[in-house]
C-alpha cells in the first residue's frame, strides 16, 4: 500500500512484498479477505507510528485495521511488526486496546484491534465534545491511563504469540504515550494503544532503537538515548497537564517541531515547563504535585505509576466526596 493511495486494494502475495508470512499462533491469524471494509472500500480513520488505520468489520464485529504503510518489508521492518504483534498479543487489561489478531500474508501485513469511538486528543479538543469534558471525567481518564501504564511496567505471566508456552512477560516501555495514543469508547474508559515504538525491558537492559516519540511529550533524556520507564512517566506528566488545561503543549507559541526538539534536549527544563499553558487555579494540589514530579529533570526523581495511581485514586475519591 502506498501512503498516498490509502483506499487502494492491497495486493496479497505481491512479489514486491516479503517472501513469507510470519509464524504466529494459528488462532490469532486473520486472513485479509475476511475483513469487510464496506461498499466504499478502505477509508482511513487514523495513522500511527508506522501504520494507517482503517475501519472494518470482522465476523460482524466493528474493528480497527492497522495496515503497514510500506508493505515492502526489510528485515528490520518485519522485526518491528512482529515485535508489536508479540507485545499486543500478550496484553490483556481494561485500559489497554484489545488486540484481536494479525494479517501476516505477504503484501497485507496488518493488525486487527477492537474499534473505539475516538482518541483522547479528539475528546479534549473537539468543539462538539467540549461539553462532555468535565474535571471528574478527565481525572477518571487520567487514573485509567495510569492503571494501564502500571500494568505495562509490571512484569507478569503472559502467553507469547510464538506459541512457545508460558513465560514471564517483561515490563514494557511505551515510549510514545500521548493523547493521540489513548483511545476512548462510548464509556470514556481509556485504552492505551500504538505500541510500534514500545520496547521490552528485561532486567536492566532495554531493547530499543533510536526512534523517539512525539517531541512535545518526550522526556529530555530520551533525545540523548536514555530510555527507562521514567520516560513514560514524563510523557504522562505532559498528558496530565493537557487534561487539566485542555490545551495542547506549546500550542500558543506555534513552535516548529525542530524548536520543540531543541527545548526537549536543552537543560533549560524550567524554561520549557513555563511555556506550557497555566494550570487552572482550581487544579487540586495533589495533581499539581503529581505533574511537577512527573516532569522532574532527573528521571530518578519521577514517581512510579503505582505512586500515581495511589495519588489519583485519592483525588478522585475526594472529588466525589465534595459533590
Amino acid at each position: 500500500m502506498r501512503p498516498s493511495d490509502s483506499a487502494a486494494s492491497l495486493e496479497v502475495g505481491s512479489a514486491q512484498a516479503s517472501a513469507a508470512p510470519l509464524k504466529i499462533r494459528q488462532n490469532w491469524a486473520i486472513k485479509f479477505h475476511e475483513l469487510d471494509f464496506g461498499p466504499d472500500g478502505m477509508q482511513r480513520i487514523g495513522i500511527g507510528s508506522y501504520g494507517e488505520v482503517f475501519r472494518a468489520k470482522w465476523q460482524g464485529l466493528p474493528v480497527a485495521v492497522k495496515v503497514l504503510i510500506s508493505q515492502q518489508l526489510s528485515k528490520d521492518m518485519l522485526d518491528d511488526f512482529y515485535h508489536e504483534v508479540e507485545v499486543m498479543a500478550a496484553l490483556r487489561h481494561p485500559n489497554i486496546a484489545l488486540w484481536l489478531g494479525a494479517c501476516t500474508e505477504p503484501g497485507a501485513f496488518a493488525m486487527v484491534l477492537e474499534l473505539y469511538t475516538f482518541s483522547l486528543a479528539h475528546f479534549l479538543h473537539s468543539p462538539d465534545l467540549r461539553s462532555k469534558v468535565t474535571r471528574a471525567r478527565v481525572l477518571a481518564i487520567a487514573l485509567g491511563v495510569c492503571r494501564g501504564m502500571q500494568y505495562l511496567h509490571t512484569p507478569g505471566a503472559a502467553e507469547p504469540a510464538s506459541g512457545q508456552g508460558d513465560k514471564q512477560r517483561a515490563s514494557i516501555v511505551h515510549r510514545d504515550l500521548n493523547p493521540n495514543n489513548v483511545l476512548l469508547a462510548s464509556d470514556l474508559r481509556p485504552r492505551i494503544t500504538d505500541f510500534g515504538l514500545s520496547r521490552l525491558k528485561t532486567g536492566s537492559k532495554l531493547e530499543t532503537r533510536d526512534a523517539a516519540g512525539t517531541p512535545q511529550y518526550t522526556a529530555p533524556e530520551v533525545f540523548r538515548g536514555v530510555y527507562t520507564e521514567k520516560a513514560d512517566v514524563y510523557s504522562f506528566g505532559v498528558t496530565l497537564w493537557e487534561l487539566m488545561t485542555l490545551e495542547k503543549p506549546y500550542s500558543r507559541q506555534g513552535f516548529a517541531r525542530v524548536q520543540v526538539v531543541g527545548m526537549c534536549v536543552s537543560e533549560q527544563h524550567f524554561a520549557r515547563s513555563h511555556l506550557m499553558p497555566m494550570l487552572p487555579a482550581d487544579t487540586p494540589e495533589a495533581v499539581k504535585g503529581a505533574i511537577a514530579s512527573c516532569l522532574a529533570q532527573d528521571p530518578l526523581a519521577r514517581p512510579s505509576f503505582e505512586d500515581l495511581v495511589a495519588t489519583l485514586q485519592m483525588v478522585v475519591a475526594q472529588q466525589k466526596r465534595e459533590k
